[in-house]
């Protein structure tokens, strides 16, 4: 019989973190799990086969930066269950996660925890063919942060609503922010989550513009790469505010006879006053 449910974790320089967690996702009944060894430089995988041998792997090389989103996509994608839940290595689930949760499932939601812990933000279970029809996370966003927040909203643009489940059911191995931004080229993860911020804030607007839940590669790449570029280059200056301006697709200017109306968008980065600095 198929799993239920697929637990999809994904591991680069976290495998003392996964050494600890994946026993408890593989103790799951009615559900097959997913290792994601993405390039990890601590051998995730040998580790893995030698002691769950059960557990399937999905190996990536080369990849000396790691893209969080292209990594849950590939474990997405070889997932046979019916509902894909997604697990960060540091992440502990209770014994009966999977005896509690799956009787919660239903069409038309998405799950997450509650009460949550911020730390437990990123995890979710949601119908694998709800996530194929958003075409998963957007691989477009690099280093930490806003991915999640991305895919949550547009699973509600394709009408489905946020439920939850026991927050008892995960715990979180707590650990420094170093570990977050070790495989990113950007150092701050807070700076990368600024420009993952007004990228998803560009993007949904286009969307609306657009009507459609899914814009095209190029036009998302298009953006990101600007706002990226942008908001680090503002950072690493220590300007107090950043001003990103896109022209929108060709595919969505309005023709009239001869002349052609070309439309761009103004977005306004800015630091609100008195706000302490967040912690590392």
């Amino acid at each position: 019989m198929a799993a239920i449910l697929s637990i999809i974790t994904t591991c680069k320089g976290r495998l003392d973190h996964l050494k600890q967690t994946l026993p408890w996702m593989v103790a799951q009944p009615d559900a097959e799990t997913i290792v994601v060894d993405y390039d990890c430089p601590d051998g995730a995988t040998a580790w893995v086969r030698a002691n769950h041998p059960a557990t399937r792997i999905i190996k990536v090389d080369a990849e000396p930066l790691f893209c969080h989103a292209r990594a849950r996509n590939l474990g997405a994608h070889a997932a046979v269950g019916q509902w894909l839940s997604f697990v960060d290595a540091d992440t502990r689930l209770n014994a009966n996660y999977s005896r509690r949760v799956v009787p919660l499932l239903r069409d038309w939601h998405y799950f997450r925890p509650a009460p949550m812990h911020i730390d437990a933000w990123g995890h979710v279970i949601c119908r694998k063919t709800d996530f194929e029809a958003i075409e998963g996370y957007d691989e477009v966003m690099r280093g930490w942060g806003g991915e999640d927040d991305d895919l949550y909203m547009r699973l509600g643009l394709l009408g489905r609503k946020a439920a939850f489940f026991p927050g008892e059911l995960v715990e979180s191995i707590g650990h420094g922010s170093a570990d977050r931004v070790r495989f990113s080229d950007v150092a701050d993860r807070w700076v990368t989550q600024r420009a993952h911020a007004v990228y998803c804030c560009i993007k949904f607007d286009l969307i609306r513009v657009a009507n459609q839940v899914v814009l095209p590669l190029s036009t998302r790449l298009a953006i990101y790469e600007e706002v990226r570029r942008t908001v680090v280059a503002d950072a690493n200056r220590g300007a107090p505010a950043s001003r990103i301006t896109i022209h929108l697709p060709t595919e969505l200017r309005v023709p009239m006879h001869d002349w052609t109306i070309r439309r761009q968008w103004t977005f306004d980065l800015e630091k609100v006053p008195g706000t302490p600095p967040p912690q590392p």
